[in-house]
């Protein structure tokens, strides 16, 4: 288990709106992740982006069909309402497989009983 904190609205360019996350532990989970699943060089840059990794969850994006108009609108809302969080305690991983157009959960990790310093 580890500690996360949300930390602001912010764009990638003009196609994407995310909420910044914040973590210790974050950044060596995806290096991890990143080693266990031995991506080519060129997928390694691509997809997981090594150092120049930003840990955010993603509120909307072009890709998944919004304009511009409406991510800009998401964001303005993102900002005044998604705000002032305690930072909470992550107890679980879940990956997902995106398949056409949803995400479906392929595994779950439970933190608690596997121990985060396995993981870690």
């Amino acid at each position: 288990m580890f500690n996360l904190s949300l930390k602001g609205v912010k764009p990638f360019g003009n196609s994407v709106v995310y909420l910044g996350v914040e973590s210790d532990r974050i950044h060596v989970l995806h290096r991890k992740i990143v080693e266990a699943i031995s991506p080519n060089p060129e997928n390694s840059r691509r997809y997981y982006e090594l150092d120049l990794y930003e840990p955010h969850l993603t509120l909307g994006s072009k890709e998944f069909g919004m304009s511009e108009v409406e991510l800009s609108e998401m964001k303005k809302l993102a900002n005044n309402f998604l705000h002032g969080f305690q930072p909470f305690i992550v107890k679980s991983l879940k990956i997902y497989k995106l398949s056409e157009t949803k995400y479906q959960k392929i595994h779950e990790i439970d933190l608690k009983q596997t121990g985060s310093d396995k993981i870690f």
